[in-house]
């Protein structure tokens, strides 16, 4: 797999292009500890759409930009990246898994250049997020018997 590229060239660029118009855009990090660096890259890769730009952050973390016109950009990111790290993790080792994840939204007017979006990514609280459920609790089924017949009746 190739290194990422700086994401910040790819955020000027469009920042300028798009320029005052009414364009809602977002910027994601996620950093997962548990894997290595080629691995949350390529978990974020699976987890974009053909539409995003993913690159390098200053700050070492994996970074997302998004066009976009929905309002909660994370709450469909997150199940999806969430979705393709289940498939990495026995069962057992999901619920320790955590990804560190920081988004920003902003309107095009809003932002003057790229270091005023990434400096407002960075300024953001991170939020910890799990792999999802629990593990199951152990069960154990029951042999299968037979109804018993009823008592017959007893008529005196």
């Amino acid at each position: 797999m190739q290194p990422l590229m700086p994401l910040r060239p790819q955020l000027a660029r469009n920042i300028e292009l798009l320029g005052d118009s009414p364009t809602r855009i977002s910027l994601m990090s996620v950093t997962i500890p548990a894997l290595s660096h080629q691995a949350t890259v390529a978990a974020v890769l699976s987890a974009t759409t053909a539409s995003d730009l993913v690159g390098m952050l200053p700050d070492g973390s994996v970074g997302v930009f998004v066009l976009n016109d929905l309002t909660h950009v994370d709450e469909h990111f997150l199940p999806r990246l969430q979705t393709s790290l289940q498939h990495a993790f026995a069962p057992a080792f999901m619920s320790t898994v955590k990804i560190w994840f920081r988004s920003v939204h902003r309107w095009t007017a809003e932002i003057g250049e790229a270091d005023d979006l990434l400096n407002s990514l960075l300024a953001s609280p991170i939020q910890v997020v799990g792999l999802g459920l629990p593990p199951a609790p152990a069960f154990r089924l029951a042999p299968m018997r037979r109804a018993r017949a009823a008592p017959a009746q007893l008529t005196i």
